[in-house]
């Protein structure tokens, strides 16, 4: 997962996180908008995930997740996050 910057996420027009971090996946092109910084952190806090099939430039404003949830621990011993490398 790389990071793209600043990202919001909404949801059915109620914001859930106000100013936090895109990252997109290199292969897949998922994103994910989260509270926290997973790399510095090591978890999400409010996250949303959604599928754009194409490449971020720059922040993300995702207003159409897939899913939203939240996020205690991107250890890599935890399903799903083990197969998740911050960048």
């Amino acid at each position: 997962m790389i990071e793209h910057g600043r990202g919001q996420l909404s949801q059915k027009g109620q914001e859930i996180v106000a100013s936090g971090f895109a990252h997109q996946c290199s292969k897949c092109k998922m994103d994910i908008v989260s509270d926290d910084d997973p790399e510095q952190h090591g978890l999400l806090g409010n996250y949303g995930i959604e599928y754009v099939g194409w490449t971020l430039l720059t922040s993300y404003t995702m207003t159409n997740p897939d899913s939203v949830g939240y996020n205690t621990s991107t250890s890599p011993t935890i399903a799903p996050w083990d197969s998740y490398v911050w960048y």
